[in-house]
């Protein structure tokens, strides 16, 4: 039956995301991250970062393997690709991480360089997982209501991805910088298109389909469904 077997890197997933969930627990708990320090400060960027791609990114990504064919009727398709997926994630969150010590005078100066390099990592690592999900949505078109959500989601996941690589690249190289607020109105537009478009839309599109599926009532495909993923994502 589809979806009945465990996808091979799924657990791989949730084990990583919890190492990084106490690594960022143990950080803020000791206080050199947030509440103690300043919201933006470079120790508590790393520990920001620490949730929101090593915990809650690692462990979506890891569940839509699993989950994605639950929802859509597919066989599981991940294989050794999710494997290198979560490689170059961990990887590239490494060199974030190694950045963020530097932004903060923890490491030299020169290591400042890993933070848009790790970027880039953790976005292979994202287009190798997200690649082996659009081939389970490929064959499911035209979309199930919940599996749209997932697919915006994903795309909001890039955005967001695109753009921490972008404000990475500021904090390294200033002298390249053509937009002057990208520190500011840049990380709002960053933190929204990552918490709304992609945890939330890809959250709700899931849970479309996993709690009609636990109460054995029908999905949602009325005007209602549409107008909330049209109304979240175009807002």
């Amino acid at each position: 039956m589809f979806g009945s077997v465990v996808s091979r890197w799924t657990m791989a997933h949730f084990w990583t995301a919890i190492c990084f969930f106490i690594a960022a627990q143990v950080e803020m708990a000791v206080g050199v991250a947030y509440p103690q320090a300043s919201l933006f400060d470079p120790l508590t960027l790393a520990a920001v970062h620490l949730l929101t791609i090593g915990w809650v990114t690692i462990l979506m990504l890891g569940a839509l393997h699993q989950f994605l064919p639950v929802i859509t009727a597919q066989p599981i398709v991940a294989g050794n690709s999710a494997l290198i997926s979560l490689a170059a994630i961990v990887l590239g969150l490494a060199g974030m991480e190694a950045g963020f010590l530097a932004l903060g005078g923890f490491l030299p100066i020169r290591c400042l360089a890993a933070l848009p390099i790790g970027g880039m990592l953790v976005l292979s690592g994202f287009v190798v997982g997200s690649i082996v999900l659009a081939k389970i949505l490929w064959r499911t078109r035209p979309l199930p209501f919940s599996a749209r959500f997932v697919a915006v989601g994903l795309g909001f996941l890039f955005i967001t991805a695109v753009m921490g690589i972008l404000m990475g690249l500021a904090f390294a190289r200033p002298d390249l910088v053509l937009w002057p607020k990208v520190h500011t109105a840049g990380f709002r537009l960053h933190l929204l298109a990552g918490l709304v478009g992609w945890f939330t839309l890809t959250a709700m599109g899931v849970s479309y389909r996993l709690l009609s599926m636990f109460t054995l009532a029908p999905e949602e495909r009325g005007p209602i469904g549409t107008a909330v993923l049209v109304l979240s994502a175009g807002g």
